[in-house]
């Protein structure tokens, strides 16, 4: 996504803490792997492009690197255990959970070197405001010149949001709780009623929400499309949706729900591009520091 060529560490445009600190969020991160694996990646970037700058000015020895800080944030229902309990030895980095809905400030001001969030901005009720309350709670956390990388189901630019969508990573899920309320376990109209806020918004979207906001500079927006994809696995599928699904039909039918989507998605084959599956988006923003006041920026370094 361009992350090592925008990062300029050492630098007021990606400043760290006085206790030379750089803090990373992974906003949405389910129980991992993948969240292991993006972490690492990104951490890697930094410590390439530190060697890179120290190698250009032409410094006796590298420059000191900054510690790590990694916080995993989620929904309160997420299997925080579960995220621990795969967590790689040996880690370049200090881990922690935050949990919380990332539609509101999470962290202290001024405080986020780097935002990261991969298919978990797009579960978003009204998606252009809910994207710019996103972006609001987030321009209070970013350090100056802080990086925000997001991945997210998206559709091509002049395409119907229903032509490209998330629809059928969700079908055996859908049909888990159909033949409950058709077994009586469920009430139909609460069925009837129930509503996944999902939304694939087009890269010129992307574009004119990020631009009107104005706290953010774009660096890139990509998109890819996918030949094939996985279902979601339970744990994923009830990381995003349990609190859901809890508000409409209850707490005593989670478990069944889940317990009968893991029965239905057993030995089924990857989604293809015949399902109507949406294009991968990767939008990379920085936060411009002119959006801070002085007391504020001097505060942060």
């Amino acid at each position: 996504m361009g992350i090592e060529e925008s990062l300029d560490i050492g630098k007021s445009s990606v400043s760290v803490s006085a206790s030379n600190i750089f803090r990373i969020a992974d906003l949405g991160c389910s129980v991992g792997p993948n969240t292991f694996t993006a972490m690492d990646n990104i951490i890697q970037s930094i410590k390439h492009k530190n060697q890179i700058q120290a190698q250009a000015q032409a410094q006796a020895k590298v420059s000191t690197l900054p510690e790590f800080q990694v916080f995993f944030n989620d929904h309160f229902t997420n299997d925080f255990n579960t995220l621990f309990d795969t967590l790689p030895s040996d880690l370049p980095y200090f881990p922690a959970v935050v949990p919380g809905s990332f539609h509101q400030r999470l962290f202290p001001k001024a405080s986020l070197n780097f935002v990261y969030s991969s298919y978990a901005i797009h579960g978003l009720s009204k998606f252009s405001k809910d994207m710019d309350s996103f972006l609001e709670a987030r321009a209070e956390e970013m350090a100056p010149g802080g990086l925000m990388a997001h991945v997210l189901p998206g559709r091509p630019d002049g395409t119907l949001p229903t032509k490209f969508s998330l629809g059928p990573f969700f079908y055996h899920l859908e049909a888990s709780l159909v033949d409950m309320a058709n077994e009586g376990l469920l009430s139909e109209s609460k069925l009837d009623s129930f509503n996944l806020p999902m939304y694939s918004p087009s890269p010129e979207e992307l574009h004119k929400i990020v631009t009107k906001h104005g706290c953010f500079s774009i660096l890139k927006i990509k998109h890819s499309s996918q030949k094939s994809a996985k279902l979601f696995t339970m744990e994923e599928c009830r990381a995003g949706f349990e609190k859901v699904i809890e508000t409409c039909f209850g707490c005593e039918i989670v478990e069944q729900v889940f317990d009968r989507y893991t029965k239905k998605i057993a030995g089924k084959p990857l989604l293809t591009a015949d399902d109507g599956l949406s294009i991968n988006l990767s939008e990379l923003l920085k936060f411009k520091v002119s959006n801070l006041t002085d007391a504020e920026s001097f505060n942060s370094l």
